[in-house]
């Protein structure tokens, strides 16, 4: 995965696509730069931002594959393409992004303690975010 720091935004996918197996299966969606088939694969396209882990944990680099999968599931959740009802579906498949990148026990077990008490709120659609662009290079 290639991404890139961009002040005032955080990360910008850069030079490809980044593919992830949700496990949520059943839907076919597509936004601007998210992809998710009915077969349970998200596809998140280059161009994409999103602010990195987020509440207490660092911006590790075992952690951004996860945040970046994570962040474009609850934007889904967020927009009321996903149902609530996959915001569960969606934490658990961060806790597998997390561990396949090597993030530690402990580390994902207080990641999935952020989340009992951060989600809700992260997935819920009165919490809508603007969206952020990169600006474009000259």
């Amino acid at each position: 995965m290639s991404f890139q720091y961009i002040d005032g935004i955080k990360y910008k996918v850069v030079h490809t696509d980044v593919w992830f197996d949700t496990g949520i299966t059943g839907y076919d969606l597509n936004t601007e730069f998210i992809a998710l088939h009915s077969n349970g694969w998200m596809v998140v396209y280059y161009g994409y931002c999103w602010d990195g882990p987020s509440g207490p944990m660092r911006d590790t680099k075992d952690l951004m594959y996860s945040s970046l999968g994570y962040d474009a599931l609850y934007e889904l959740l967020r927009k009321e393409l996903l149902p609530q009802e996959c915001r569960e579906a969606a934490d658990e498949a961060m806790d597998k992004w997390s561990k396949a990148c090597g993030v530690s026990d402990f580390r994902a077990w207080y990641m999935d303690v952020g989340l009992e008490i951060g989600g809700a709120p992260a997935a819920d659609p009165a919490n809508r975010r603007r969206a952020k662009t990169a600006p474009t290079p000259s």
